[in-house]
């Protein structure tokens, strides 16, 4: 698998978004001026959704509340 960028839209893939391929179809990907090779795959912007999601900081207000107290 070669992961290449997408210059410009080319379905289902939208302009700057990343995708692999076998090297054959990435060679004519990039040929074609569609995409371009990707160097280092795991870039910020690759890795930005992968690190673990803030803690929950809901808040209630007042005191809690069960079942049976009013």
């Amino acid at each position: 698998m070669v992961p290449v960028r997408f210059v410009s839209g080319m379905s289902p893939y939208q302009a700057g978004e990343t995708a692999g391929f076998p090297e054959e179809v990435a060679r004519r990907l990039v040929s074609a001026g569609v995409a371009v090779p990707v160097q280092n795959v795991r870039s910020a912007s690759v890795t930005a959704g992968l690190e673990r999601p803030p803690a929950d900081k809901m808040m209630r207000r007042g005191s809690p509340r069960t079942k049976g107290k009013t």
